[in-house]
């Protein structure tokens, strides 16, 4: 369900929303450059989803030098700190910024991104901003927290929404399951009737061969090809009885009935299951 509705593809915070919205505004993050400006709880958090975007560098900064050395020593060489004192020169240097600071003043000035070779899009965390607005250019895409938690609370409903159509698979699921489970002891059934029937195939092929023996390989191949068809479509209709019976309550009378008219030993396995792993019990009951 999570592969079929992407439920968890849903930003439930503001720095998942953030990255999110840097992803469609950029296209594809190969030989983009990420700063993001705070090592404290959001701003780490950030940087830890950042890190497998496929971003080619992310730039960290923290007040503390130290703090933000430390951390980018827990990553790949595509995260580099840098001194907080030089964070306005490298800044216009990126394609996004991420600022989560707990200043309570802007940290950065909107006139600084006016640069033609700035950043595209700006992800504003802090509260207050941490951004100015004044002077920022208007071709920048700019989001601050108010904008980002719209975003989460869509987000919010339409998840509740894709849950709910998750969960009207359920049901059907449970009853499929019940069925299959019904359906695991008959897998020696099964198995030995296609065994039987492909002996009697093998032996009619051998027989063919050794009257014809000028066949060539293309024939021998046609005529190998139609026996096994033949077998499959007999035995076809047979499997799909047996297994509509195995959930029937005289499930266990009908399948001894069904061992005896196609001469199968199987009945003792019947009941008390078969020594088989799930997993190729799985694949013969879907096979058939």
């Amino acid at each position: 369900m999570h592969t079929a509705y992407r439920v968890s593809e849903l930003s439930q915070t503001s720095g998942q929303a953030g990255l999110h919205q840097i992803k469609l505004t950029l296209g594809s993050l190969t030989n983009r450059r990420l700063a993001i400006i705070g090592m404290g709880q959001e701003g780490s958090h950030v940087l830890k989803n950042a890190s497998t975007m496929g971003f080619e560098k992310i730039l960290i900064y923290n007040r503390t030098d130290q703090k933000a050395e430390s951390i980018a020593d827990q990553y790949d060489d595509t995260v580099q700190a840098l001194p907080w004192r030089g964070r306005f020169d490298t800044i216009t240097t990126v394609d996004a910024v991420i600022a989560a600071t707990s200043a309570t003043t802007a940290v950065f000035d909107g006139h600084l991104f006016s640069n033609q070779n700035g950043p595209k899009v700006l992800i504003d965390l802090g509260v207050p901003r941490n951004i100015a607005q004044a002077g920022l250019p208007e071709k920048i895409d700019y989001w601050d927290i108010d904008h980002l938690t719209q975003t989460i609370e869509q987000n919010q409903l339409l998840k509740q929404r894709l849950l709910d159509r998750i969960a009207q698979h359920v049901p059907k699921a449970v009853e499929q399951f019940y069925i299959w489970q019904k359906q695991l002891h008959i897998v020696p059934v099964i198995r030995e009737l296609r065994e039987s029937s492909l002996k009697i195939e093998k032996e009619v092929y051998d027989s063919l061969l050794r009257k014809l023996p000028d066949l060539d390989a293309h024939e021998r191949q046609v005529i190998s090809k139609h026996l096994k068809s033949i077998i499959n479509q007999m035995i076809k209709g047979p499997i799909k009885t047996i297994k509509e019976q195995s959930v029937q309550p005289n499930a266990d009378a009908d399948l001894q009935a069904f061992c005896r008219i196609f001469g199968l030993t199987s009945e003792a396995h019947l009941v008390g299951g078969d020594p088989q792993t799930t997993t190729e019990q799985e694949k013969i009951l879907n096979e058939n």
